[in-house]
């Protein structure tokens, strides 16, 4: 039974993302407001790389203690990537994290599809969230 409910969130989270990620390069594609340009795919294959990058090596506090920093390089390119950058190099990044490190977490496809998912959902609100605050911290200031 387990199983079945994993796989069928798998595929609610997975179908929802490739939604979003859809309809995002749609929206790129269809109205191209010059965020295609080298500096944004560099940075945004740099953030993917420092994503798999902390994600497989974790940093070593004391015996049994490790922290993963995912985050920042996660939360680094929700602020500096345009909304379908960030949401793609998110998904990529920890989908490549979790099949590099399938055979040592046991991970199911399953899984895989969830997590990354779940974090292309997060930075994409993330992205739609951060101007929204950089608004707000501008008018407080006047």
């Amino acid at each position: 039974m387990q199983h079945i409910v994993s796989r069928l969130i798998a595929i609610i989270i997975g179908s929802l993302a490739c939604t979003i990620l859809a309809s995002l390069w749609l929206q790129q594609l269809a109205y191209p407001n010059g965020t295609l340009t080298p500096t944004t795919i560099l940075l945004s294959i740099f953030l993917c790389a420092s994503v798999v990058f902390c994600g497989l090596y974790p940093v070593h506090i004391r015996h049994n203690t490790k922290i993963i920093l995912t985050t920042i390089p996660l939360f680094a390119s929700a602020l500096l990537l345009p909304p379908a950058f960030a949401a793609i190099s998110a998904g990529i990044g920890i989908c490549l994290i979790d099949l590099l490190s399938r055979s040592r977490t046991g991970n199911t496809i399953s899984d895989i599809i969830t997590a990354s998912g779940r974090w292309v959902l997060i930075i994409y609100t993330s992205t739609a969230i951060a101007p929204i605050d950089a608004m707000i911290a501008a008018f407080s200031r006047m």
